[in-house]
């Protein structure tokens, strides 16, 4: 089974743009997600993450340093460059993700919302024809 959950912080505003072959919304954007490597010592992992559809939309109204959790399925993925050589590609395909608006910070309180599923749409075509490459010049 192939079911990631993933919580973190947003690493910059996502991206959104129209899918060149499903010509539907694909969001794109990476979550800083800490953990503890084997000698205890925290580290953060920068994770790829793509969400198709009116999932997407959603997202890109999202800026960098929201909170999120993240659900989907981890996509592996290699291409071949001109001059021959490869380059892998692992990522989220998001299907689920929550977020947490309106932290506020003023004056020593913190006033937030519930966290809000948002389901994501299935895309129409498969996920590979419009893959987020982050090496794609």
């Amino acid at each position: 089974m192939n079911i990631l959950l993933l919580s973190g912080r947003l690493a910059a505003d996502p991206e959104i743009r129209i899918g060149t072959k499903s010509k539907k919304p694909l969001t794109t954007g990476k979550i800083a997600v800490r953990r503890r490597n084997f000698s205890g010592e925290e580290t953060t992992m920068w994770v790829p993450i793509t969400a198709f559809g009116r999932s997407g939309e959603e997202f890109a109204s999202y800026k960098k340093g929201n909170p999120i959790t993240v659900r989907g399925t981890l996509e592996i993925s290699n291409t071949k460059n001109p001059d021959g050589t490869y380059r892998n590609y692992s990522g989220i395909t998001v299907s689920e993700f929550l977020t947490t608006e309106g932290s506020s910070s003023s004056a020593g309180s913190e006033k937030r919302t519930p966290p809000t599923p948002v389901p994501a749409a299935a895309p129409a075509t498969s996920p590979e024809d419009d893959m987020y490459d982050p090496f794609e010049d």
